[in-house]
């Protein structure tokens, strides 16, 4: 029986321990922060990850950053060597500037910074792509937009939205689709099937609609 507990905790150790390429070193505050290439990932708790299949799993609150951007998420699960995230639960990604590319030069991942709120989030940080499911709200400067799945491209700078898009751009401008492409540096946006835009109508001011008043009439004098 000894044995048999022995070889489990044996085993488990093993599946815990990070790879060659990656780096594991205690956080500031407690828990385990973990780094692989420019993508680094933080949690209060445990960070459990498979040596062989590259596979890892937290059960906990989970951080997520690399240049340019950072998500958290009640738990996490993925793969290294796939180079994938998937967070889940009351997910809260920031995308920012400038981001650094593959040859240390700087661009800009977005023209202004965003805010991703979903109940899913899949990261890879291989091809720089972010796709949201599940109540998706983004939100940028004074333009907000909702939809069921949303997938962001780093390269591309495109927005990709999925059924049930609602766009509010500024107080002025309202837009609904079952599909809109939307670019996160130009804002424009292309929507297709079915799109109803809002926009709203200047009410004339009463000073141009109303009739003059009449001039009183003097009265004779007798």
């Amino acid at each position: 029986m000894l044995g048999m507990v022995a070889a489990l905790l044996l085993t488990t150790a093993v599946a815990a321990t990070p790879s060659p390429s990656s780096r594991a070193t205690p956080a500031p505050s407690g828990g385990t922060t973990v780094g692989t290439g420019d993508v680094t990932f933080r949690t209060p708790g445990t960070f459990i990850l498979n040596n062989k299949t590259g596979d890892f799993t937290v059960p906990q609150n989970f951080t997520i950053e690399r240049p340019g951007s950072n998500a958290r998420a009640d738990r996490a699960s993925g793969n290294f060597k796939r180079k994938i995230a998937v967070l889940t639960g009351n997910v809260v990604m920031h995308q920012t500037q400038p981001v650094a590319d593959k040859d240390d030069s700087i661009k800009q991942a977005t023209q202004k910074p965003m805010t991703i709120t979903c109940k899913e989030l899949t990261v890879d940080w291989a091809v720089k792509t972010y796709t949201a499911v599940g109540e998706v709200h983004v939100v940028q400067e004074n333009d907000t937009v909702d939809a069921d799945r949303a997938v962001l491209n780093d390269e591309t700078h495109e927005l990709t939205l999925q059924g049930n898009v609602r766009m509010h751009q500024g107080v002025s401008r309202t837009a609904q689709a079952p599909h809109v492409d939307y670019n996160t540096q130009s804002k424009a946006y292309h929507a297709t099937g079915g799109v109803t835009t809002l926009f709203p109508v200047p009410t004339p001011s009463s000073s141009s609609t109303s009739a003059p008043t009449p001039k009183p009439k003097r009265g004779l004098r007798l």
